[in-house]
């Protein structure tokens, strides 16, 4: 019975392959027995019983686009072993039929190490091109390629120690410096060999700005410090040394700035070293008032109009020590980009009561209108979070903050409240008082709007009808009445209620001349129909539809 060849490399020695070649032979189609070995990590015995019967031919032939020996280096294949099929007729100068790339070019693409190179190198130059002109240097930079072993490769064979790559105009210390933790000794390296510190880049950048971004250490500052790189030149957006120090590590904030660090330097976007040390998960107190010593603006606003306060806020930064130092030392009186001054932007994200408390300690006038954003109290009231009574109690008792006008959506802070949840009765008294007008007609009947909160509270509804709201007002549009709208929007719980009140008509006619009991059969809700019964509910209304 025939075996497949992957079958037969399985558990394969040396005596059976011997075997087995001897009974069937090697025939032409079978040149993958080669690559077959390859993959099943197979010792040089095999291979030497299959050159033994004829294999070696097949050795610079193309599969799928690729030689033998790039199959073989993509397998992470020995260096013995690949010496051993270049003496056995491999041709290591071959390219890839696709894109005439050389297998130093593999080997640069696969990280393969210092021994790789030195071999390929041997017969093919570093400099030789693919099919897209881009020699190995190039790949250097395409692959973004930081290990050390390959740099020094090329620090000790190429020939110009400044040669620099077409795309940005680069030499190899601009890609020692890209490196998520850049090496000092590489650097070192590179220097002591005579590369250009001080060559730009087609962007008008030197190396020494790519370290901004990066996980310095000390010791690397120092260094190019020692070269007489400026420590306040500006990266890419204008972003400073001291920028990214704060950004990536907070602890060389002082040896930034006892070396001259300007802390008062903005990026384009104005961003301050503030607004980067926000961005520091291990930041603390301690930085920020270091910054202030060295003079740095607490007031500057991004691109989104967010001072370091507003981004604080907005992030809901966990240390409030850093909060309440940022509001001791920013305007509280001005604006972001969406109107929202630091008190607004605090109650819309709920944050504690202390940080509410500082804020406002700190302004003279909390109470101030749309110029800085919506009042106070419309903030605290937001529907987009849990409401915080605590606050609200803070605002309205202890700072008398104004509660009986109207926002620019024409609600009321009680009629913007009652739609929250956990909604509590305490909250609502807090927020009404016995001359505000709750009936007015120009405005949505406060009961539709109560209707809306998920949770149904009887007793909240039994204080507003103590209070005098009228339930019988109907919907401004449709002019439909409770009941209409609790059944189109399911709310049993509150139909129920207002069905025990016996104070709405369940025949009541909306401007689409339907009637609750039309509605309810429509959408076959058969418990609300049965309640309509009692309240002497009509079953013959016929409805026009215009």
């Amino acid at each position: 019975m025939e075996i497949s060849t992957d079958e037969l490399f399985e558990d394969i020695t040396a005596t059976k392959l011997k075997t087995y070649l001897k009974k069937t032979g090697i025939k032409y189609q079978e040149s993958n027995f080669l690559f077959t070995a390859l993959e099943s990590n197979c010792g040089k015995e095999i291979f030497e019983v299959l050159f033994e019967y004829g294999c070696d031919k097949f050795l610079n032939e193309q599969y799928q686009f690729r030689n033998f020996l790039e199959y073989a280096l993509e397998e992470k294949t020995p260096l013995s072993l690949i010496k051993y099929f270049v003496s056995k007729g491999a041709n290591p100068k071959m390219v890839n039929s696709m894109n005439s790339s050389t297998l130093l070019h593999f080997c640069i693409r696969r990280k393969l190490g210092r021994e790789y190179l030195n071999y390929f190198s041997s017969f093919i130059p570093i400099m030789t091109k693919d099919g897209g002109g881009n020699t190995t240097f190039d790949y250097l930079f395409q692959e973004e390629i930081y290990d050390p072993e390959i740099f020094l490769f090329f620090v000790d064979n190429l020939k110009d120690i400044n040669h620099t790559n077409p795309h940005l105009n680069e030499n190899l210390l601009f890609l020692a410096c890209k490196a998520r933790h850049p090496n000092l000794e590489l650097i070192q390296k590179l220097v002591g060999k005579g590369i250009d510190v001080d060559h730009f880049n087609d962007l008008a950048l030197n190396a020494f700005c790519y370290l901004f971004t990066r996980d310095l250490s000390q010791d690397v500052i120092q260094f190019f410090l020692d070269q007489n790189q400026n420590i306040n030149c500006l990266a890419e957006n204008s972003r400073t040394l001291l920028m990214g120090v704060c950004q990536n590590n907070a602890d060389l904030i002082v040896f930034c700035l006892r070396n001259g660090a300007d802390a008062r330097l903005l990026t384009h976007q104005n961003e301050s070293a503030l607004h980067f040390l926000l961005k520091n998960k291990n930041s603390q107190l301690k930085h920020f008032k270091l910054l202030k010593d060295y003079g740095v603006g607490f007031n500057a606003r991004n691109s989104k109009g967010q001072t370091a306060l507003d981004l604080a806020l907005q992030k809901m930064h966990g240390d409030l020590q850093i909060l309440e130092f940022l509001i001791q030392n920013t305007c509280l009186y001005s604006s972001n980009k969406h109107n929202l001054n630091p008190l607004a932007i605090a109650l819309r994200n709920r944050l504690p009561l202390k940080i509410i408390k500082c804020i406002i300690e700190n302004s003279s006038n909390f109470n101030q209108k749309r110029v800085y954003g919506e009042y106070p109290i419309f903030h605290a009231t937001s529907q987009s979070l849990p409401l915080d009574h605590q606050t609200i109690e803070y605002l309205v008792k202890e700072k008398g903050v104004k509660f009986d006008f109207r926002n620019a959506n024409k609600l009321l802070p009680i009629e913007q409240v009652i739609t929250n949840t956990p909604l509590q009765l305490k909250t609502v008294k807090l927020l009404i008082h016995s001359k505000m007008d709750l009936n007015n007609p120009e405005h949505k009947p406060l009961f539709f709007t109560l209707a809306r909160n998920p949770k149904f509270s009887p007793e909240i509804w039994d204080f507003f009808l103590d209070f005098g709201v009228d339930i019988n007002r109907k919907s401004l549009k449709s002019h439909s009445n409770l009941l209409t709208y609790t059944i189109k929007h399911k709310k049993f719980d509150i139909f129920k209620y207002l069905i025990n009140l016996n104070m709405l008509d369940v025949n009541h006619v909306n401007k689409k001349k339907e009637t609750p009991v039309f509605l309810a059969s429509r959408m076959e809700l058969i418990e609300y129909l049965e309640l309509m019964n009692s309240q002497g509910a009509y079953y013959d209304h016929k409805v026009i539809v215009n």
